[in-house]
């Protein structure tokens, strides 16, 4: 990290006490602080990112030998029978997300008593609970289909190792967006270091061409 005498001092020039290098140099501190403030930070960051990392690889490693495991013991049709009722009930599960949400908007724009508000929302949640009827009916088709014998055994075994894996893209997805966030926030860090130092040299060489100018005057 710089040091302000250092950074002032290095052109074999002696200074001069004088007001307008004063004001000059005032935010040096200042700087110097937020450049130690943001490698300590960029510091910190990176070793969370690196563990975030090490997160990921593993759920990743965990997701694939489950993925494995389930296509050896239960075998790919079983898979394919499973799948398309997987699908419907998580179409059933975000529909219902989505129906709560509108209901609360719904209910707020109710009580703010604006007449916008209230007819978009309105008009959001009766399209949210018909979206909910669509996929509670796909989901009620795919139950059917399945019917007994194997249908039910697919039901029964598959389907619930479907749901684990799913669980597993879920902390996937999560550590992604983790690793998304260190990575913006590392970026952001680095960038106030550079604007610091860019600072500082602005400053230097300021600084520098004045005690030139006190030597060039004291030579005439």
């Amino acid at each position: 990290m710089c040091q302000e005498t250092a950074l002032l001092r290095d052109d074999g020039i002696d200074p001069k006490p004088d007001h307008n290098e004063a004001k000059m140099t005032q935010d040096v501190p200042n700087l110097l602080e937020i450049m130690n403030q943001a490698s300590m930070e960029v510091n910190r960051l990176e070793s969370a990112l690196s563990v975030a990392r090490c997160r990921y690889e593993q759920q990743l490693r965990c997701w694939r030998t489950s993925y494995e495991e389930l296509k050896k013991e239960q075998g790919v049709s079983a898979l394919d029978l499973a799948s398309p009722l997987f699908r419907a009930e998580s179409a059933v599960e975000a529909a219902a997300q989505r129906v709560q949400r509108a209901a609360q908007q719904f209910a707020t724009a109710m009580s703010s008593r604006h007449a916008k508000c209230l007819e978009a929302w309105e008009e959001a949640y009766a399209d949210s609970l018909q979206e909910y009827q669509k996929a509670q009916d796909l989901l009620k088709a795919c139950q059917k289909g399945l019917g007994n014998g194997t249908g039910a055994a697919v039901k029964r075994l598959t389907l619930p190792r479907l749901r684990q894996l799913h669980q597993h893209r879920l902390r996937l997805a999560s550590e992604q967006k983790q690793i998304q966030e260190l990575l913006e926030r590392v970026k952001f860090a680095k960038e106030a270091y550079r604007s610091s130092m860019s600072e500082l040299e602005s400053i230097s060489a300021a600084v520098h061409e004045l005690r030139r100018s006190w030597q060039l005057d004291e030579a005439q």
